[in-house]
């Protein structure tokens, strides 16, 4: 997971989850695939702070923007929702 300073908490409730549902316990995560990267950015056609897009590349990976943390930490979140119990 990939973020600036100012979305350090949301990458962290990122790789929290993704370390706690991907890895076995007592077990090093390691690196593999593409990036997961959080951004702050304009999400086109929405004024909302809340909004947020999801973009997947399987190049270069997944990129969740958001207007703002908010939008950032509600797109996080919609990938939990899709990632498999």
């Amino acid at each position: 997971v990939q973020a600036p300073a100012e979305l350090a908490g949301e990458a962290a409730l990122l790789r929290e989850y993704i370390v706690e549902k991907a890895q076995p316990a007592g077990t090093k995560a390691r690196a593999r695939g593409p990036a997961i990267r959080l951004a702050i950015g304009r999400v086109n056609g929405f004024a909302s702070p809340e909004a947020y897009e999801l973009d997947l590349d399987p190049r270069r990976g997944l990129r969740i923007t958001g207007n703002t943390a908010a939008g950032v930490f509600y797109g996080v979140q919609t990938l939990r929702s899709l990632l498999p119990a």
